[in-house]
């Protein structure tokens, strides 16, 4: 495996060299948003579906301009001739782009030795996934989990943000634009040069790369905010290190979660995502939550979805062995290694941690709704909301004011059968977390006048005069959707402005 195999030793003499690569990458184009147009696509594909799909691609990126010819180049992993590559990366030359390990050279042909990955206004460098001759040492692309995790992230200011198994780096480099400085760690000492690179390639100085493993190489510090992609999948081998811990089952990710606390500031927050082990005849969320004991910290679960433990080893190892008797073999491996352990499916998710000082810590678990662009900023308003319920009994909510979420829809569905027509109205989210809440008229119409400037107790009793009912009986359920309004985000609490003494 090659491919930025010099950076470490020259790195601190190539900046200007590494900055002109960059400027021809920018000249021609090569940007997210570009490539997908060219490939057609919503979404820039991982490698496997690339190669799986390549032909397809091949046709859309045949012509010869230089967005073109470096698509197939860094993406497609297509020999190019050398007077074609000469002529797209002018002003620069071929000796640049071979020195940094970018490219070889082999007689007229040349080779890209790792891909280029954009994302957003990023460029990163990884390695190319090669199935047949698995190497421990592989430095993943940017996955779709790293994606996932990229939107969630909170956004909030940071003076120190950790990024805890930083593989290419995408996460550090995302993170630097709201923190004062990064600090990168992983166990993988390719992963750094290729990260330590990247950040060189955007022009990101604010990074400091450290190996070991987990929180090792940062004892002692503490940091704002924590970000975490880790090897999350549950196998019974190690096959790479950016994908399996080789511990057992979901070790690693309790590990993280158990150990983060002591590495996180008052308010800090902690996300990682995880997979987890749902063992026979137990409670996985109550499982999940022994995982937060004693951590000084609320927490919140955000479950995407389960696989039966056949699909999930099926799924992970179709792009392991090549060959199907190799597969096969695999997966009899897996699936005896989750019958000996009791394990009947296995969860994804995303979890928040944040420290807190309050005397009691809450807990929270739910399905994860879509994600409509960034969502870290709803998260956060998530925990928010959850402090604000804990602190308020049903009698003080009455008499705190809200205002409705800025991103909402109105919804109304006409059903019809052959008893007529019935209307459903629901709410939902326009961005972030789009949660959808079925609901009356009435309720919509109590939420859409929510403004800041009344108690709810003034809400309250216009709610069940529009709905016919009396008030006492109507208030606890009222207090009862409200909370649950407030708790996804739906409502939002408002501090009353403390009163300023006159001069």
């Amino acid at each position: 495996m090659i491919g930025l195999h010099n950076i470490s030793a020259h790195l601190l003499d190539i900046p200007v060299t590494v900055r002109r690569i960059r400027e021809v990458l920018d000249r021609t184009g090569y940007t997210e948003s570009c490539i997908q147009q060219l490939l057609d696509v919503e979404e820039l594909p991982m490698y496997p579906q690339r190669w799986q799909t390549l032909p397809l691609y091949l046709w859309r990126a045949r012509g010869e301009s230089r967005l073109q010819i470096l698509v197939r180049l860094f993406l497609l992993q297509q020999s190019i001739s050398l007077d074609e590559v000469r002529h797209v990366i002018e002003p620069t030359d071929i000796e640049d782009w071979v020195e940094v390990g970018l490219l070889h050279v082999n007689g007229c042909d040349v080779m890209a030795t790792v891909e280029l990955c954009p994302y957003g206004s990023l460029v990163v460098a990884a390695d190319w996934s090669d199935e047949t001759q698995p190497n421990l040492h592989q430095v993943m692309g940017i996955a779709a989990s790293s994606r996932t995790l990229a939107q969630a992230i909170i956004p909030c200011h940071s003076h120190v943000t950790l990024d805890l198994g930083t593989g290419c780096g995408i996460l550090a480099l995302l993170a630097a634009a709201h923190s004062e400085q990064v600090v990168a760690v992983d166990s993988n000492p390719r992963a750094l040069r290729m990260a330590r690179f990247n950040a060189l390639l955007n022009g990101t100085t604010d990074i400091e790369f450290l190996e070991g493993n987990l929180f090792e190489p940062v004892r002692g510090r503490q940091f704002d905010l924590i970000v975490c992609n880790p090897p999350f999948v549950i196998a019974p081998q190690q096959i790479y290190l950016h994908s399996h811990s080789g511990m057992p089952l979901d070790r690693l990710c309790e590990t993280i979660v158990r150990t983060a606390p002591v590495f996180m500031r008052q308010g800090g927050y902690c996300q990682l995502l995880c997979n987890w082990v749902q063992l026979a005849g137990a409670d996985w969320r109550a499982r999940l939550e022994t995982w937060f004991d004693g951590s000084g910290c609320d927490a919140w679960i955000l479950h995407s979805h389960s696989e039966e433990v056949a699909d999930y080893a099926s799924n992970r190892i179709s792009n392991l062995a090549p060959v199907a008797a190799q597969r096969e073999k695999q997966f009899n491996t897996w699936m005896d290694y989750y019958e000996r352990e009791r394990v009947e499916a296995i969860g994804f998710g995303l979890v928040t941690m944040r420290r807190s000082n309050r005397s009691s810590k809450w807990f929270r678990c739910e399905s994860w709704p879509e994600m409509v662009g960034p969502c870290g900023d709803a998260i956060e308003r998530g925990f928010v909301a959850r402090n604000f319920l804990e602190d308020h009994g049903d009698r003080d909510l009455l008499e705190t004011r809200v205002r409705h979420a800025p991103n909402l829809q109105w919804r109304q569905d006409h059903d019809i059968s052959d008893l007529g027509t019935a209307v459903h109205s629901s709410l939902h989210f326009t961005s972030g977390l789009a949660y959808t809440a079925k609901m009356d008229s009435a309720i919509v119409k109590f939420v859409s006048r929510c403004a800041g400037d009344r108690p709810l107790s003034e809400y309250l009793r216009e709610t069940a005069a529009i709905s016919g009912e009396d008030v006492c009986q109507f208030s606890p359920r009222f207090v009862k959707v409200v909370r649950r309004l407030i708790e996804l985000g739906f409502l939002l609490p408002v501090q009353r402005p403390t009163h300023q003494p006159e001069s």
